[in-house]
């Protein structure tokens, strides 16, 4: 009786670890964040434009999180802001590389503090 509750406990235990292997190898290729491989991410950021190379097609935006560089080669020029201006880069993370999908310039606040200098009437 011992030894057949034994073979039936080893039984669950080997049919429980196969169905986490069938249910892993169903879900698919996952990286360590735990999206799919391939699949490409999207996300936003805003920060100042700090540089521009014109060869590369690529910009480089720091903002809170730090500096980061985006791909601009899908974008016409006229749509890629200058320097130092504030800009939110939407983009596609696509096996790390940063792919901007859209550039906007973000107005800079008008300080208020010599508003005699931002009359247009003068």
């Amino acid at each position: 009786m011992e030894k057949m509750l034994a073979v039936v406990a080893a039984l669950l235990i080997l049919s429980f670890s196969a169905v986490g292997y069938a249910n892993e190898a169903a879900v698919g290729a996952c990286n360590q964040t735990g999206q799919n491989v391939g699949q490409p991410t999207l996300g936003s950021y805003t920060g100042e434009v700090v540089s521009i190379d014109q060869n590369l097609h690529s910009i480089v935006v720091k903002g809170d999180y730090g500096s980061r560089t985006f791909d601009v080669s899908k974008l016409p020029m006229k749509d890629v802001p200058g320097l130092r201006d504030i800009a939110t880069v939407e983009y596609e993370n696509t096996n790390g590389k940063m792919v901007a999908s859209s550039v906007i310039s973000v107005p800079q606040q008008v300080s208020t503090s010599m508003w005699w200098l931002h009359e247009t009437n003068v």
